[in-house]
């Protein structure tokens, strides 16, 4: 797997040439940019999202629990949630559980430490199965009234 310093030998350019580059945060003069977007094309380099997210600390990306997906209702809510986090950058992916615990749970320990965000409609699962596998320091939103007796801990908003 070609890594950066393989592509910026192959373009003639920096690591940091290349990073700008891949992540457009400065700017590149067009002839350098050229010869690192082609040695990434010739040598099939794709980017390391996951040591991204450890050297920034953010991982862009949201989560979306419902209940059944193919539900019309669920799949206009799922579109709106991911133009919302497209605008923004970040990437979303979506989970159908089809009102099972275990599948709530499941997908809750699944997403553990890799999402920045989490929208829930939760049939079974309580603040404290999102705050055991999720933690309190990632946003939550509660979609429905299924957990309105419930105290809310103060990173939900339902």
């Amino acid at each position: 797997m070609p890594t950066m310093r393989d592509v910026a030998e192959r373009a003639g350019v920096s690591v940091a040439t290349v990073s700008h580059v891949i992540n457009e945060t400065h700017y590149v003069s067009p002839e350098l940019r050229q010869r690192v977007e082609d040695a990434i094309e010739t040598l099939g380099y794709r980017p390391n999202r996951l040591a991204q997210a450890l050297s920034t600390q953010t991982i862009p990306l949201l989560a979306l629990i419902v209940p059944d997906i193919s539900n019309p209702f669920w799949s206009h809510v799922a579109r709106a949630v991911q133009d919302l986090a497209e605008q923004r950058d970040y990437s979303l992916i979506v989970c159908s559980t089809d009102g099972l615990l275990k599948r709530e749970i499941r997908f809750l320990r699944t997403l553990s430490g890799w999402i920045s965000g989490l929208i829930l409609h939760p049939y079974h699962v309580t603040h404290e199965h999102v705050n055991r596998y999720i933690g309190d320091d990632v946003p939550v939103v509660i979609v429905g009234d299924f957990l309105t007796v419930q105290a809310q801990p103060p990173n939900w908003d339902g």
